[in-house]
């Protein structure tokens, strides 16, 4: 038994579990997981089966863990401040059914900061530049206007997701680390003299996930680990000042944390979730200067470009769903509980049988994995999972979900999660789902399925993605191919001292690593690299030095890995 489940001595209960969800509420779906907090080893618990494996039950929580054992290995706990957000959407069905599963992003799970933001901006752009009914809105802290504040049009609004991330103040530039997730609970306004007057300050409350509860001793005897916990007593005052327009800080290493911006819910008539009841405004006769809000350059606008093209090339971003097998049941669409994948017992008359998704044109964020609900917890005992971007190799991975044992009745969808690679993401336009027939020993449904994305570190926690068995690349005939040219992010990575930098060749010929500062300047390479004869992954140290040996200064630093014309590329934040 895994020792962090709720029947465990060690666990620690809060927040109900289930959930009693408020459908189109979120903060009262919130609130009632206010206490949930981690036990036993750090960042599991409560909040691990709960929130990141978004399990509505403790219940299914035991089952799982004796079902299919493996998943605390495949899919491990991280920081899970972004995963709660995501989980309170998702339970209060906010602001898709499926919470932020949509079109273009078929998915209820985010892990990162980065991605939920990405997320909200991809929404706003596909509603302004294609008119669709999407339901997100982002609105960077810069854009924050107290002289004409508008709650969830350019300021914050109760509900709203509130995002942080690390800013260089001596670069003027964000540096894709130190991110955090908060939603915004209720906000005070003060005005100057009337319930009219002019806004001299805002004050923001929060509900947060992974928020500091003090700590404890783990399972292993490790003592003052930081408790992670679902709060929600934090005020933010004016919190202008908390944005990059203000001068409040918040330390994070050598760097400071600050406000990125907001996320907006709308519905689909692009009106907002936010909540004016959660709105309160006090008349106050002190008249306070603040900052005006300026025009700041989004550093991921290309990114959201992809998705504008990724809707185009791909016919609205609608996959063509297929089976080679006919007694097979898809829909031609995703399956969700209401619409399931059905597959019938074998034999099927094809061997092996598949479900393949094309999305149509490759999808424009890194796919880490992919989850499968099972409906009802019956999953066959092993299947394969296939993928490939267009024109490139397939590859594939095989997943063993269960350990035999028969579920009890009633039982929800069970998600098995299958990484595509150790510590790596790759571009996919394919996904194949492939079943030998013997193991179709009785009809199978699947009730949802979910890529899972990597665009950065997860938060400010330093635990290394562990994911399992590398894939097998099997080109496009089926032939034994090459392996992949992979640059995995460093350890640990913001770092002080020195950073480890794994990496993988993609055959004989020599490559070299280099490491450039933020302008470009190179400032240390190693030639001379050579994958022959040694398999997986090999490893470089960088002691954040140049060439001759002297300390570079800190800074974000990229580092590119190149053999022949392939190249590849991480960010390094280096700490002083």
């Amino acid at each position: 038994m895994l020792p962090d489940l709720p029947a465990c001595a060690c666990f620690v209960g809060g927040g109900a579990w289930p959930l009693p969800a408020v459908a189109g509420n979120l903060i009262s779906t919130a609130r009632k997981s206010v206490n949930a907090q981690t036990s036993c080893l750090k960042q599991r618990g409560q909040p691990y089966w709960q929130i990141q494996l978004q399990l509505d039950d403790p219940n299914l929580a035991h089952f799982l863990a004796h079902w299919a054992p493996g998943i605390p290995n495949s899919f491990r706990a991280q920081a899970w401040c972004t995963e709660t957000v995501a989980f309170w959407h998702r339970e209060a069905q906010v602001p898709y059914p499926g919470g932020y599963f949509s079109f273009f992003w078929p998915s209820s799970y985010v892990q990162n900061t980065k991605e939920l933001r990405v997320w909200y901006q991809n929404e706003e752009a596909l509603r302004t530049n294609l008119f669709l009914n999407t339901r997100g809105r982002w609105i960077n802290g810069s854009q924050l206007d107290y002289a004409n504040f508008q709650p969830g049009v350019n300021g914050p609004c109760p509900g709203a997701f509130q995002a942080w991330e690390s800013y260089d103040t001596t670069a003027g530039a964000w540096t894709d680390s130190c991110y955090h997730s908060q939603v915004v609970d209720s906000v005070v306004v003060w005005r100057q003299g009337s319930m009219t007057g002019p806004i001299n300050s805002i004050d923001v409350h929060v509900v947060e996930g992974n928020a500091g509860g003090g700590t404890f001793t783990d399972i292993n005897g490790v003592v003052n680990v930081s408790r992670g916990k679902v709060k929600n007593d934090k005020w933010y005052r004016n919190v202008i000042q908390y944005t990059r327009l203000g001068s409040t800080v918040v330390g994070c290493g050598n760097t400071v944390k600050k406000i990125r911006g907001w996320g907006i819910d709308l519905h689909q008539d692009g009106s907002t979730y936010c909540d004016p009841g959660r709105m309160t405004t006090v008349v106050t006769p002190y008249i306070v200067a603040y900052p005006a809000p300026i025009s700041e350059p989004d550093p991921d606008v290309q990114l959201t470009g992809t998705f504008l093209l990724f809707y185009q090339a791909s016919g609205g971003g609608t996959p063509a769903i297929s089976t080679n097998a006919s007694s097979s049941q898809t829909g031609g669409t995703y399956p969700t509980t209401t619409a399931p994948w059905t597959i019938p017992a074998g034999p099927l008359g094809v061997e092996p049988a598949y479900i393949q998704v094309d999305l149509k044109a490759d999808y424009p964020l890194p796919v880490r994995g992919v989850t499968v609900d099972w409906e009802g917890g019956f999953a066959p005992a092993q299947y394969q999972v296939w993928w490939g971007a267009q024109g490139g190799s397939i590859h594939t991975t095989t997943t063993t979900p269960t350990t035999g044992l028969t579920p009890p009745s009633g039982v929800p969808p069970m998600p098995a999660y299958t990484a595509l690679a150790p510590d790596s993401t790759y571009t996919v336009r394919y996904l194949r789902l492939v079943f030998s027939n013997s193991v179709l020993t009785r009809q199978f449904k699947i009730a949802g399925l979910h890529f899972r994305y990597q665009l950065g570190r997860e938060e400010d926690n330093g635990d290394v993605f562990q994911d399992a068995t590398p894939p097998v690349d099997v080109g496009e005939g089926g032939d034994g191919g090459a392996a992949l040219l992979r640059l995995h992010p460093g350890v640990p990575n913001p770092f002080r001292g020195s950073t480890l930098i794994r990496y993988q060749l993609g055959g004989v010929a020599e490559a070299s690593l280099a490491i450039s500062d933020a302008a470009g300047r190179r400032v240390r390479t190693w030639h001379g690299l050579r994958g022959a004869g040694a398999p997986g992954a090999q490893v470089l140290r960088w002691d954040g030095r140049d060439a001759s040996g002297r300390a570079v200064p800190a800074g974000v630093y990229v580092c590119e890995l190149s053999q022949g014309a392939s190249a590849v590329r991480q960010k390094l934040v280096l700490l002083r």
